[in-house]
């Protein structure tokens, strides 16, 4: 991915014939979505549901980071993200 350039991914639910949320297109998009946050310092930005959504989101980010990693590496790695404000930012709301 070029530097600067800007990937949209959407998920819209009542579109597929089966319930997909966005956790669910993160886990199965997992491998290219880790190596642009690993490799290229891609930033995630997460609007919408602060009840449901957001937490299931951060629970599939954190998933995805233990596949190869430690479980507390993985969570030292996304507190980094979070802590940031920049590589994983939340516009929630309920």
């Amino acid at each position: 991915m070029a530097d600067g350039a800007v990937e949209l991914r959407t998920i819209f639910s009542s579109a597929r014939k089966t319930e997909s949320y966005v956790q669910h297109r993160l886990w199965e998009d997992r491998a290219e979505v880790k190596e642009l946050l690993d490799r290229w310092g891609a930033k995630v930005y997460v609007c919408g549901d602060g009840k449901n959504m957001v937490p299931a989101v951060r629970e599939t980010i954190l998933r995805m980071a233990q596949e190869n990693r430690p479980v507390a590496e993985a969570e030292l790695w996304l507190g980094r993200l979070e802590k940031d404000g920049h590589r994983y930012a939340v516009d929630a709301f309920s």
